[in-house]
């Protein structure tokens, strides 16, 4: 009983796997003339202009990325250094609040 369950499920994978493949074709059938393009025939693809709004968009964009640029690029101070600074500067304000 269970070779039949196997054999069924089996059956069942393999159509879920055909029907994914996508349409089939013959191999006695003739491809390449139907995906290439005749001698004189030239498929051409036109470039469509961006709208108003894509071009905003695109303009927002490198000014963000621009002034983000420029911000990230001497300020990169790392953490040991800024904790470093700190110490150096409250050891100096406690010299300076001591009574002598």
């Amino acid at each position: 009983m269970s070779d039949k369950l196997k054999k069924f499920f089996q059956k069942k994978k393999a159509d879920v796997k055909f029907k994914r493949a996508g349409p089939g074709h013959r191999l006695n059938e003739d491809t390449s003339s139907k995906n290439l393009p005749r001698a004189g025939e030239t498929s051409r693809t036109y470039r469509v202009e961006p709208t108003d709004e894509a071009k905003q968009a695109a303009a927002a964009a490198l000014a963000r990325f621009e002034s983000k640029k420029t911000t990230t690029g001497p300020i990169n101070i790392s953490l040991a250094a800024i904790k470093s600074r700190a110490r150096k500067e409250m050891e100096a304000e406690k010299k300076k609040c001591r009574p002598k």
